[in-house]
């Protein structure tokens, strides 16, 4: 399911090796890339920054928002983006993620064990240059 732009919502999206099925999505809003999923985030970020940058006085989008292909399916209920969108915006964390259905989260205290998979995250702007690019320095080393 494609998700909206609306006025405060720009939707971007990264294919890896072969277009994807972006039937009704502007080719403008679309790059094509081979890579690992590092190299992909990273892409997608750099895509974004460059068409963001005239925005908030140059600072670019507040957050960065990155989900798997499979998030818009498992995210259910009424406006979910919606309701994301505006818990950051209020909460302003430098990192939010989708745990446990529609429960959206920051990290919790340090030494309180956690799982995160990045099926969603939202990275703040403040966040980038420290967590953000992703480092794919031993990509060929994972599994």
């Amino acid at each position: 399911e494609r998700l909206p732009n609306t006025l405060n919502r720009d939707i971007l999206y990264l294919c890896f090796l072969t277009p994807c099925n972006t039937s009704q999505v502007p080719s403008e809003d679309v790059i094509v890339k081979p890579g690992s999923w590092g190299e992909g985030r990273n892409d997608l970020l750099d895509f974004a920054m460059a068409r963001g940058k005239h925005l908030n006085g140059g600072r670019g989008y507040r957050y960065y928002v990155f989900l798997d292909e499979d998030a818009t399916k498992s995210i259910q209920g009424e406006h979910p983006w919606d309701k994301f969108e505006s818990w950051l915006l209020s909460n302003e964390p430098a990192i939010g993620f989708l745990s446990d259905g529609t429960l959206w989260q920051t990290f919790p205290d340090l030494g309180e064990p956690f799982n995160v998979d990045a099926v969603v995250n939202a990275f703040h702007r403040n966040t980038l240059g420290s967590l953000l690019p992703y480092d794919n320095s031993l990509d060929n080393r994972s599994i």
